[in-house]
């Protein structure tokens, strides 16, 4: 969510103006922030409904005590949420019921198909709120459109392989879990890139009204997978590393994990006087 609030707030012709405040972490040193916007309004309230769901979901499965403790945190939020955007909270409950239904059976594509019509909907009714008509717009319009539903696809199928492992153990339902070990890496690979090649894609073809070089560079590493990649082979013990391998062209040397789990002690060249004097 704070992707797309970023992404939307990029595109918004009203200016968010900046005022320094102090937060409660620190509450004695002021920072710049943000002044109030209505995207930032629509997006908190996206927020705490998609977070009431999935405390819903946690109390279902197998975190029952946290779940329901955090569906009655979020509870008042997403009743707000709903009375704000009723079609929309619909849509995102249709599909979390759908998604929930095929989750035993169905593939990672169509699982991930699913979920990125949530991130779509999301975003067209953001793009409303942009309240922006001139003609170049409803083409970005499009082009945002299938950007988040690539991601939200993106985002399902790299939490399912993060999961995989504590799914496999806790006995949840999981797509991945239902193939062999390779042909599961290598499919997520496969899917993976795709959509991040159509996040790029898309995006790429946008200009925006500010933070485009923020833009650029948070869809820069999601293309890349760098730190995605990286944390997910340590949450697979190990078992990623044949995928980080096909991924040479595109990560650095710098995330590349070594044949050892312990990280080696960085060399020091030593500086040494001359031996002759210069003329």
């Amino acid at each position: 969510m704070t992707f797309l609030t970023l992404l939307l707030m990029a595109l918004s012709v009203e200016d968010p103006g900046l005022e320094h405040e102090s937060c409660i972490l620190n509450p004695f040193k002021k920072k710049p922030v943000i002044k109030s916007h209505p995207i930032l309004d629509y997006t908190a309230d996206m927020s705490s409904l998609l977070a009431y769901y999935s405390a819903k979901d946690d109390a279902q499965d197998d975190r029952p005590i946290k779940g329901r403790a955090m569906a009655a945190l979020f509870s008042r939020s997403a009743r707000r949420a709903r009375r704000l955007y009723p079609e929309l909270s619909k849509t995102i409950a249709d599909e979390l019921t759908r998604l929930n239904a095929m989750e035993p059976y169905e593939s990672p594509e169509r699982l991930a198909a699913t979920f990125g019509l949530i991130l779509e909907a999301l975003m067209r009714q953001g793009i409303e709120l942009l309240n922006r008509h001139d003609e170049p717009f409803f083409v970005y319009a499009d082009l945002l459109e299938t950007a988040a539903n690539a991601l939200g696809q993106w985002v399902y199928l790299l939490d399912a392989v993060d999961d995989l492992e504590e799914d496999k153990r806790k006995k949840n339902h999981n797509p991945f879990l239902r193939m062999e070990q390779d042909e599961a890496m290598t499919l997520a690979r496969t899917l993976l890139i795709e959509r991040e090649e159509t996040i790029d894609r898309h995006l790429s073809l946008i200009d925006y009204e500010r933070f485009g070089a923020i833009v650029y560079n948070i869809v820069t590493m999601v293309t890349h997978t760098k730190c995605s990649v990286f944390l997910t082979a340590h949450r697979l013990r190990w078992s990623a590393r044949p995928i980080l391998n096909s991924y040479e062209d595109t990560i650095p040397i710098s995330m590349k994990i070594p044949a050892r789990k312990k990280w080696p002690r960085p060399k020091f060249a030593k500086l040494t006087r001359p031996t002759t004097r210069l003329p």
